[in-house]
């Protein structure tokens, strides 16, 4: 794509650089290939500006800046913010693929990876194409694509989605992480949907207190929901503190939880070492679903993914069918099979909250003793 199409609204471009072909985006000048547009972003750790020469040897055909650069190793454009600028170059240069794709994310602290595999799960027994982008990888139609960040940066999420609607995918299930919506990495992305799971302590290395953690958190939904031409419905875990707020501020959203004040809510809950039955009242009427995951935190999950399916009007046939043939889901309470008789399971849990209720769902099933191997990488709060 031409540079003057590519940077169309965006900042000028003279006549002797607007007929330069663009090949791909990058702001690492690692990851840097021959006629990339490299964007010079200020991080925490590096400053792009300082890696331009490096952009350049790797083949960079121009770069984009938010200061001069002197003497500069390749042709420069500069604007008053990259970090601004990079998910709008992103959308015009990749075509805007989630205009054309049906968007729902998940964001809180516990439970995203679980609802993303369970509404994959769903959309795939209503026969829609789905892919997902999420902490543990990327996938399409059940293959994997690659790993990256939970939600990647703006340039490789607007690939990503674009390579999905290539490949024929009609939706797109993403994880939504606080550092994304505080970094405007999801700036660009129309979502059709939203899900809130709750807040806990987590991420404070980052965010710095509780409050400011809630904040990045509901920005998604006052500021990255609202999608221009599309409905952008929201449900809520109106049993947390931060996700009843965020339904008195937003009085439409579906709101799921154990209190029978909720829309959708059990009216039973049976658990075992086989998963997890439940009965659930929703809008559409009553379910009844077996999940096999265990926990009574994952028959939250189970009600917010219940929530987004609704959101989306899937039958609820697909959403029981969808729900009931989901097997372990990799680290969130995977179990090891063994031949010693024994329940043996991994999980990610890696916040106060999350631990205590794995620990809690274990202890209510074990008839013995419980051992526990707890490993913390550190270096984060």
């Amino acid at each position: 794509m031409r540079l003057a199409n590519v940077l169309a609204g965006i900042t000028p471009v003279g006549d002797s650089l607007g007929s330069l072909e663009i090949g791909g985006i990058s702001i690492d000048s690692r990851k840097t290939r021959p006629g990339d547009l490299f964007i010079a972003i200020r991080g925490e750790r590096a400053d792009g500006h300082s890696f331009l020469h490096a952009a350049a040897r790797a083949g960079a055909a121009t770069a984009l800046v938010e200061r001069e650069v002197s003497p500069a190793p390749l042709p420069c454009l500069q604007v008053g913010s990259t970090s601004a600028a990079l998910p709008a170059v992103a959308v015009r240069f990749y075509g805007d693929p989630s205009k054309s794709l049906t968007v729902i994310g998940v964001t809180g602290t516990n439970g995203k990876t679980t609802v993303t595999y369970l509404l994959e799960s769903i959309l795939e027994a209503a026969g829609i194409k789905t892919a997902v982008i999420g902490s543990v990888n990327y996938r399409l139609a059940g293959e994997i694509l690659r790993a990256g960040l939970t939600t990647p940066f703006p340039h490789e999420l607007q690939e990503v989605m674009a390579a999905a609607l290539t490949a024929g995918a009609s939706h797109l299930v993403m994880e939504v992480s606080s550092h994304s919506t505080a970094q405007g990495r999801v700036e660009g992305v129309r979502f059709d949907a939203g899900l809130f799971t709750n807040l806990s302590h987590e991420h404070l290395d980052f965010h710095g207190d509780m409050e400011s953690y809630f904040q990045a958190k509901a920005r998604f939904f006052r500021e990255f929901l609202p999608s221009e031409g599309k409905r952008a419905g929201m449900a809520v875990n109106a049993d947390d503190p931060r996700g009843a707020k965020l339904a008195q501020e937003f009085p439409n959203a579906l709101t799921f939880g154990f209190s029978r004040e909720r829309m959708v809510h059990p009216l039973s809950v049976k658990m075992s070492w086989d998963g997890i039955r439940l009965s659930l009242a929703t809008p559409v009427g009553p379910m009844d679903l077996q999940a096999r995951i265990i926990g009574s935190y994952n028959a939250s999950n189970v009600m917010a993914a219940v929530c987004g399916a609704i959101l989306l009007d899937v039958p609820p046939g697909a959403i029981r069918e969808g729900v009931e043939k989901l097997p372990s889901i990799p680290g969130r309470m995977e179990e090891i099979p063994n031949d010693r008789g024994l329940h043996v399971f991994v999980d990610y849990a890696h916040t106060p909250e999350g631990l205590d209720r794995v620990l809690t769902t274990l202890k209510g099933l074990a008839e013995a003793r419980l051992i526990t191997v707890f490993g913390c990488g550190g270096n984060r709060d």
